[in-house]
């Protein structure tokens, strides 16, 4: 591994060069990318399915349209991160491997340590979210829906602040691997890592991305279902254009804000960390060892 020759330049960028490096980094990519899209998001899927697919079914649908778009997004939109963790760990990897193994970004991603899961699925509201959306087939009365949506969206709330304060918790898990607690003083925890990290203004960041998101995901919509049309099918708010399209349409970005998030979070060590000089010294450091074993 060559620290001073990455396969993305090591340079401060602008957001929209970092959106529009995306565009690049997802076209070379492209394949590698996909496939662990689909590896991450298969058991959400399934598990969404489980959820809220009774939805969709005759008896209901005409009652739950509404509620099963909101639904779904609510779902998708906390499983985000998640579903795209093994996309994360393959960037990482690429910047300085070229072109790695997905094999090892699944590996990776399935043995991170358990603070992990307690950080996404409790305080960023992924098994609180989904509890909720499983009392849905079980509640009758329209006291207990509106309930359920008032709390639905106190926890999204919840969930969107954790990830506009502290957006690249992730990375700090799959790439920089800190640990949850240390032994030593010496040793940097997750938790004082977190805080160096997200020490600047990034709430701002965040509100652009959320103005992107949604744009990007009515686009895709609109996208799929004028290609639905033009194939012959038959085009109406039926069935496959809720189980389908609009699920797919929010993975899709979801896929690739997860190459946004990752090049931001390079664009935040380089302001904050002059990371292309610490690279510098560790590879510096890797030609001595190298010139000393000779």
């Amino acid at each position: 591994m060559k620290f001073d020759h990455t396969f993305i330049a090591i340079r401060q960028r602008t957001i929209l060069e970092i959106y529009d490096l995306a565009l690049h980094v997802c076209r070379d990519y492209f394949a590698p990318l996909t496939l662990l899209l689909i590896v991450g998001v298969l058991p959400w899927l399934a598990l969404d399915w489980f959820l809220v697919g009774w939805m969709l079914d005759e008896a209901y649908i005409e009652q739950h349209r509404g509620i099963y778009s909101r639904v779904m997004f609510c779902l998708i939109v906390s499983q985000a991160q998640v579903g795209t963790a093994m996309m994360t760990y393959y960037l990482g990897q690429a910047m300085f491997i070229g072109n790695p193994h997905v094999g090892d970004a699944i590996k990776a991603v399935w043995k991170v340590k358990p603070a992990y899961y307690w950080v996404h699925y409790g305080l960023r509201m992924i098994a609180p979210i989904a509890f909720l959306v499983w009392l849905f087939r079980y509640t009758e009365s329209n006291d207990g829906i509106v309930l359920i949506n008032l709390f639905l969206v106190i926890f999204m709330l919840i969930g969107i602040l954790v990830r506009a304060l502290r957006p690249f918790v992730t990375k700090i898990f799959i790439l920089e691997k800190s640990p949850w607690s240390a032994n030593t003083k010496t040793n940097i925890t997750f938790g004082k890592r977190s805080k160096s990290l997200h020490s600047g203004g990034l709430f701002g960041w965040f509100l652009l991305s959320i103005v992107f998101g949604f744009a990007l995901v009515l686009a895709f919509y609109c996208m799929i279902y004028t290609l639905h049309s033009w194939l012959g099918f038959k085009v109406g708010l039926g069935y496959i254009e809720n189980a389908v399209f609009w699920p797919l349409s929010l993975w899709l970005v979801a896929g690739f804000f997860a190459v946004v998030r990752f090049l931001s979070y390079i664009d935040l060590r380089i302001r904050q960390e002059g990371w292309e000089v610490e690279l510098s010294l560790k590879a510096e450091a890797v030609r001595l060892q190298e010139g000393v074993g000779a």
